[in-house]
């Protein structure tokens, strides 16, 4: 088996490393994007990766992602756009990233994916508000419009950056049970389990 750890080590660079794990993962997912969306893709993990916390202003850590929205919506200029930015990024890499968190916390994936979408969307529609924002404005509205695609592109490379042991399988599963994640149901499938919901039916299956 590869060490992930390893090829992290080995890589030339960050971008290197991160360049290959999301070609890898929109191969396995079948997601398809535009070439400036990849790029994003790869420089947010990369930024990301070199922080030492997921925020750029200290003080963030414990603010709600609605107060940062309506805080960018009163700032306006390009500090609105600024706050736009990281609310956008900060919620699809965690969604992503960090999705066993989210779940132990109860915060629903939803609130993410609401709040990231809408950032980025309202990015798109200010995009030409700045010298280079024209040029990210078809990816800022491909990632507001497919956001949990792309979620789904970051979690297959979380899952791939640590081994699965068999005593995370069920954790997978509950995983699998709160999001009924098609990508879950398909990891699970590759370690020869048939998620079953509650009731004892495959998710999604109604009785006739």
């Amino acid at each position: 088996m590869d060490d992930p750890a390893g090829r992290l080590i080995h890589a030339a660079a960050l971008d290197d490393y991160f360049f290959e794990e999301v070609r890898s993962a929109f191969l396995k997912q079948k997601v398809r994007a535009l070439p400036h969306t990849e790029f994003y893709l790869v420089r947010l993990l990369s930024d990301f990766c070199r922080r030492d916390n997921l925020y750029s202003n200290p003080g963030h850590e414990d603010t709600p992602l609605a107060i940062l929205y309506l805080e960018s919506l009163q700032s306006g200029g390009h500090e609105g756009l600024r706050l736009l930015k990281q609310i956008a990024d900060f919620a699809l890499y965690t969604s992503g990233f960090f999705q066993d968190s989210l779940l132990r916390q109860n915060i629903d994936l939803d609130y993410y994916a609401s709040m990231g979408g809408n950032a980025y969307r309202r990015l798109h529609s200010r995009a030409r508000e700045t010298s280079h924002g024209e040029a990210f404005a078809e990816t800022f509205r491909e990632l507001s419009e497919r956001f949990l695609h792309f979620v789904d592109v970051l979690a297959e490379i979380s899952e791939r950056s640590n081994v699965l042991k068999d005593s995370d399988l069920l954790r997978l599963y509950e995983k699998w049970l709160s999001t009924g994640s098609e990508r879950l149901k398909q990891k699970l499938e590759e370690f020869g389990i048939r998620p079953l919901s509650p009731a004892g039916m495959p998710r999604g299956e109604t009785r006739h």
